[in-house]
């Protein structure tokens, strides 16, 4: 059982997912995605710079 969220969970619960797919949609960011999707590729890349 988790008793606290890791410091990964927390930068990933400062970000407004809401907010986030709004800015996807104005810019059309996913027009080409085939695989992952833009919340999906931000998570995977922020993961990486933190690593």
């Amino acid at each position: 059982m988790v008793r606290y969220a890791n410091l990964f969970s927390q930068l990933i619960a400062v970000v407004n997912r809401q907010r986030f797919h709004e800015l996807v949609y104005r810019h059309r960011s996913e027009r080409y995605a085939k695989g992952y999707s833009s919340w999906d590729h931000f998570v995977a890349m922020l993961f990486c710079q933190l690593a």
